[in-house]
């Protein structure tokens, strides 16, 4: 449905505001239209910087960590770096520089995009609750308490709640105590109905088709009348008020809340 072309005058939307150097930093940072950024090829190890294979780390295991499904960004080394930075990981304790990336199966869940749009202009990933049949292939993020700790700040508790996924298998057996973060504003509903990442392989899930980022732009753009999804994503990362009119778009339009989310 389209409700006229933000920006333009049309009703319900409100003039844009000049761009502070704060907003030009955020907005310039990162391209949103790379997310979910470059993913791991194989299981590997995130070590403050560099990235190792599984088979060269020295270090002393994953007991007493968490595992954390990375539906995102969040197996992207590059993205951890941002938020492990040197100076946080130097915060933290002795063994909270590494951070183990394996491959998982996760069952009952399907991953798609989001109803918000982040403040660097991507709209992120969040799972969904789909029938015991629905399996994807995920990453695994395995962190200790005081990684744990950071991450929830990045993500924002009250935007990311964590929920427990039930059933994930690596190497066909069971991992214990699987996490995930989900949006609390649900998945975002574009061109009639939920859209998969491309990043992440599904079977049985309830997104019809599965898009890389420019893609979900498009779609985005064609629901609002616009011609161009990289045009609309150039738009947005320049204006915050713009960028804020999308979001309650897309949470008044949002599906497949998280029970309990």
């Amino acid at each position: 449905m389209n409700r006229g072309a933000p920006g333009q005058g049309s009703a319900g939307w409100h003039k844009d505001r000049v761009l502070s150097m704060a907003d030009c930093e955020e907005a310039c940072e990162r391209d949103p239209l790379q997310y979910p950024f470059g993913q791991p090829e194989h299981d590997c190890v995130w070590s403050r910087g560099d990235v190792l294979d599984l088979a060269a780390w020295r270090g002393a295991g994953l007991a007493g960590r968490a595992p954390v499904l990375a539906i995102g960004s969040n197996a992207s080394p590059q993205q951890l770096g941002r938020k492990f930075t040197p100076e946080v990981v130097d915060g933290l304790g002795s063994e909270d520089g590494d951070i183990p990336i394996l491959r998982a199966s996760a069952f009952g869940i399907d991953v798609v995009y989001g109803a918000y749009i982040s403040s660097y202009g991507a709209i992120p990933a969040t799972a969904v609750q789909a029938g015991p049949e629905a399996r994807v292939e995920v990453w695994l993020t395995w962190l200790t308490p005081a990684q744990l700790e950071r991450m929830d700040c990045t993500e924002g508790r009250q935007l990311y709640p964590r929920r427990c996924v039930r059933r994930v298998e690596r190497h066909g057996e069971h991992v214990e105590g699987a996490q995930c973060y989900v949006l609390r504003r649900g998945a975002a509903v574009l061109g009639g109905h939920l859209v998969g990442l491309s990043s992440v392989p599904s079977q049985g899930g309830l997104a019809p088709e599965r898009r890389e980022q420019l893609g979900v732009w498009d779609l985005l753009a064609a629901d609002l009348g616009r011609p161009s999804g990289a045009d609309l994503n150039a738009e947005v990362r320049c204006s915050p008020v713009l960028k804020e009119q999308l979001r309650r778009r897309l949470a008044d339009q949002a599906a497949n809340k998280w029970v309990g989310a």
